[in-house]
């Protein structure tokens, strides 16, 4: 029982550095840590559930072999399932975010809106599902521009 619980242990630490470590990807995060060290960790992530997934089943221990597997369906699910069941959002029901600046817009739509940010010519922009947000030219002296418009995409 303790080698199952063991693995499975091991398993969430890593989960829980993929999830919430700053790992960088053209330079080290926070932490130190870089993409070769992210493929290290999922690589580690996936041999320990396989074999923990293997012994729970060799020795019979049914709920440690069903917890370990829940694991990566729960977040594959909360990753491309959730996202698929909000509706589109309206930009008639935002139109107050004109003038406010981009981090204000951005706090509104919170942690689980996709959001695809960019720049096209002389504006920059954020797409969420069913909507965009353009905001004014960011210049050196402008660190957080307002929005000057919200449409439908």
């Amino acid at each position: 029982m303790k080698g199952a619980i063991a693995f499975f242990v091991v398993q969430l630490l890593l989960l829980g550095v993929l999830l919430f470590g700053d790992i960088g990807f053209d330079h080290p995060g926070k932490y130190g840590l870089d993409y070769d060290d992210l493929l290290k960790l999922l690589f580690f992530y996936v041999a320990c559930l396989f074999v923990g997934v293997l012994y729970a089943a060799f020795r019979r221990q049914w709920k440690l072999l069903l917890a370990q597997l829940a694991t990566p369906v729960s977040l594959w699910f909360v990753i491309f399932v959730v996202p698929e069941l909000m509706p589109p959002l309206d930009p008639a029901d935002y139109q107050h975010l004109v003038g406010k600046t981009r981090s204000e817009a951005r706090e509104t739509f919170g942690f689980w809106r996709s959001r695809i940010s960019g720049s096209s010519g002389d504006s920059e922009f954020d797409h969420y599902d069913g909507m965009s947000i353009l905001y004014n030219p960011s210049s050196a002296s402008v660190r957080d521009p307002r929005a000057i418009s919200v449409q439908a995409n």
